[in-house]
């Protein structure tokens, strides 16, 4: 028995909804033009495709959304666009072993504070309005 590895781009019915495999794992679509349409289990060619100007516009849309809640754009390409966005840092986590610890720990909340990584996502959108994320 052959265990098929799914590529990028694969879809499946998970329970009730779509999702796709981004590479990493099967992950739901983020935004949608058709949101009801994720939580029927009727194949996506079925139904008709949406022209490329209505998907760049969906996808400007989803960018947008993401951008006013904090994210940054880093590269607009034929792929997609990849978003970033910095970890969030538990200041009052931090604080309380602070507290705790007369101080010292203080050392250990400045260097999480200046050394946070961010997080990368590619958002695509195929043929049918879903835009889906890649992780990076």
């Amino acid at each position: 028995m052959t265990v098929q590895t799914p590529t990028v781009g694969d879809y499946r019915w998970h329970r009730r909804s779509w999702r796709r495999w981004s590479g990493r794992d099967w992950a739901p679509a983020t935004y949608s033009a058709f949101p009801k349409r994720l939580e029927l289990p009727r194949e996506w060619a079925t139904y008709p495709e949406l022209s490329q100007s209505k998907r760049d516009r969906l996808l400007e849309i989803a960018v947008d959304i993401e951008v006013l809640d904090g994210a940054t754009v880093v590269n607009r390409s034929a792929r997609g666009v990849t978003l970033a966005r910095q970890r969030r840092v538990t200041h009052l986590g931090h604080l309380i072993l602070t507290i705790l610890t007369a101080g010292l720990w203080g050392f250990v909340w400045l260097a999480v504070v200046l050394n946070r990584r961010e997080d990368r996502v590619r958002y695509e959108v195929d043929a049918w309005g879903n835009i889906w994320p890649v992780t990076l």
